[in-house]
């Protein structure tokens, strides 16, 4: 299932790693605060997200992860299945910053189900929980699977950021050693 879980709470975590979970490698929801530091998850075709951060609408405590200096990798998508690599859904707030998303998934970031937080990639942000920092300084070079393209996000219609849809450097991270696609552990050590 998941590779590690934060449903409620505040603890923090630094030097995690997930690897070729069969769901998400990260999971939080319930009002998650707790900060992510130097985090790494390698998804495979048959895996869902590297992270997945929900909350539960206008539900105090709002969710509010706070994840910096995560690496993120994703191999291909299971024919049909256009997932982000980054999933962030339900109304969740957070601050997303030094990140790099890179592979064959179906955007960077999905955000989807939103409320009434604030969702920007400016320095202008709300009050804590009740807002979504995306930084602009992220590295997002996701290509869809089935067409090639690159594809940073999939923002879904009830979800509206200011002053307009969040933004990331469009640079290959020019990670050497990680190729474009495997389907098993074993392959991608070959």
């Amino acid at each position: 299932d998941d590779g590690f879980e934060f449903f409620g709470g505040s603890v923090n975590g630094k030097y995690l790693s997930a690897l070729f979970v069969d769901d998400d490698a990260f999971d939080s929801d319930e009002g998650y605060q707790g900060k992510l530091q130097f985090i790494f998850a390698l998804v495979d075709q048959d895996g869902d997200h590297a992270a997945e951060m929900d909350a539960k609408f206008e539900v105090q405590p709002r969710s509010f992860p706070q994840v910096s200096g995560a690496t993120f990798i994703k191999s291909d998508h299971t024919s049909g299945r256009t997932n982000g690599l980054i999933q962030i859904r339900e109304g969740g707030g957070g601050s997303f910053t030094n990140i790099i998303l890179t592979g064959l998934a179906g955007a960077g970031l999905e955000n989807n189900a939103c409320s009434s937080e604030t969702k920007t990639s400016t320095g202008a942000v709300g009050t804590a929980p009740d807002y979504l920092f995306w930084s602009p300084n992220n590295v997002v070079n996701t290509i869809t699977a089935d067409t090639g393209v690159l594809s940073q996000f999939k923002i879904s219609g009830d979800c509206t950021w200011t002053p307009a849809d969040p933004q990331s450097l469009s640079l290959d991270p020019q990670l050497l050693l990680a190729p474009l696609r495997w389907t098993t552990e074993s392959n991608l050590l070959q």
